[in-house]
């Protein structure tokens, strides 16, 4: 995506948006940084994918 750097962070949603965050960093560009925001992506990404299977659970009636 244009504008996005390694100081970005995406997060995919269900109906096919993307949640971009932009973390801040030193000019330095610490890989301790990229790191966190890879971490910090990966957890939003955990939690979009169990939204998702719970939605389509409670779609289907499942308990």
């Amino acid at each position: 995506m244009p504008g996005l750097d390694a100081s970005c962070a995406v997060v995919d949603l269900a109906d096919g948006r993307c949640l971009s965050l932009r973390f801040p960093v030193d000019r330095g560009g610490s890989e301790a940084q990229v790191a966190e925001a890879q971490v910090f992506a990966h957890c939003m990404q955990i939690f979009v994918n169990e939204v998702r299977r719970e939605s389509q659970i409670e779609g289907k009636g499942v308990s």
